[in-house]
């Protein structure tokens, strides 16, 4: 083989592998993230108390994610109408179109579950 085509051959290469492997690094981690907040949505049954899922939610990593753990809004957005709070951890890679949304008493969870926005 010649070495003008040995060199075309390897710049071809790194030209077009260098974007298949950020596509590939990038849907490992959306895949990641995604199955990190399914598995910690999961989880959260109704009745656990807001301390375990506060700490469910800080164990699956995304617990920067939370409300404050002390304020007016320590348990998220309160609906009058439902009389229930809401807070919801987004699935971040996926530019929050997909999240975990969870509704509370301020006391346990009532509902947990994924939803698309």
């Amino acid at each position: 083989m010649p070495r003008w085509l040995k060199r075309v051959a390897v710049v071809a290469s790194v030209v077009l592998g260098i974007p298949v492997a950020i596509v590939a690094c990038q849907s490992a981690l959306i895949y990641y993230d995604w199955h990190r907040v399914r598995s910690m949505c999961a989880q959260l049954v109704p009745g656990t108390p807001l301390s375990t899922a506060r700490r469910i939610i800080s164990d699956a990593g995304v617990g920067h994610l939370l409300p404050p753990a002390t304020g007016p809004n320590a348990f998220g957005s309160y609906d009058e109408h439902a009389k229930d709070y809401f807070f919801s951890i987004p699935v971040a890679m996926m530019m929050g179109d997909e999240r975990c949304a969870i509704f509370n008493d301020g006391r346990v969870v009532l509902k947990a579950e994924m939803e698309w926005l």
